[in-house]
């Protein structure tokens, strides 16, 4: 295998490698929009059972135990909620990091199979003006 198919081959691995990191990424800002709402709906059911506390008005020390329960049950969920889309931002960023990484590696390898195409573009060139040269030479000295 010469050096421009092994070059071809390290392309097209890098070209899957940067669609597969994008996938990730877009996985992971899926996965970051789920977190927001699960953490909004924690919010909500936090904030809706607060306020049930805070509308005590006749109640027994049993059920002001209940929502004072409820509302602890609440807090934990909303903090667990928070702490998962923290963790789904800090993946998210991991993901992003990848995806530029894989494109800046994707980029500079396409720039060098460029710069090769020219070389040997140029190669070729002098190649064909050596053998015109040559051939009007050889006609010029024929005479």
């Amino acid at each position: 295998m010469n050096d421009r198919a092994r070059l071809e081959r390290i392309i097209r691995a890098k070209e899957m490698i940067h669609d597969a990191r994008r996938g990730e990424l877009a996985r992971a800002r899926h996965a970051v929009n789920d977190a927001e709402s699960v953490l909004d709906r924690a919010l909500a059911v936090h904030e809706s059972v607060v306020q049930a506390l805070s509308a005590i008005g006749d109640t027994t020390g049993e059920e002001l135990a209940l929502r004072a329960h409820a509302v602890a049950r609440s807090t934990q969920s909303a903090r667990r909620a928070h702490a998962a889309l923290d963790e789904r931002r800090t993946e998210e960023e991991t993901r992003a990091t990848a995806t530029i990484e894989s494109g800046r590696e994707l980029k500079a390898l396409e720039t060098v199979r460029g710069r090769a195409l020219a070389t040997d573009r140029t190669k070729a060139n002098a190649v064909e003006r050596s053998l015109e040269d040559d051939r009007a030479g050889r006609r010029g000295g024929a005479r």
